[in-house]
């Protein structure tokens, strides 16, 4: 398991939109956004779209597309997206990481600039 958590740039794969069963996705296509990394689950979270303010649009877009409601109400919805609570989740191969921003080594507790390639040995 990588122990480093990091942040980075990303973009949907066009390669996973066929298997995926998140309608969501489609927003998502051609859009560069944030994402961190979950060590515990080995995949990635949303955080931030490029050009949108805490994924205004975004959850706008998702609220009014989606059958079913997960949150009694839009401002309770928007709520959980800033304590990064969403579920908007990607398994490792739906995203290209066009982007290292920064990470953070658990191992060494510190700061990591540039992303660490690990040798297989």
């Amino acid at each position: 398991m990588d122990d480093i958590f990091k942040i980075v740039k990303g973009k949907l794969k066009l390669s996973a939109l066929p298997n995926s069963e998140q309608f969501w996705h489609n927003y998502l296509i051609g859009k560069t956004f944030t994402l961190c990394s979950s060590l515990a689950e080995g995949c990635w979270n949303l955080i931030g779209i490029d050009g949108e303010e805490k994924c205004s649009n975004f959850l706008k877009w998702v609220w009014n597309h989606e059958p079913k409601h997960d949150y009694e109400s839009f401002e309770d919805m928007t709520e959980e997206m800033d304590f990064g609570n969403d579920g908007f989740g990607f398994e490792t191969e739906e995203i290209e990481v066009i982007e290292f921003l920064l990470g953070y080594d658990f191992d060494k507790r510190e700061t990591v600039k540039t992303e660490v390639k690990h040798e297989d040995t």
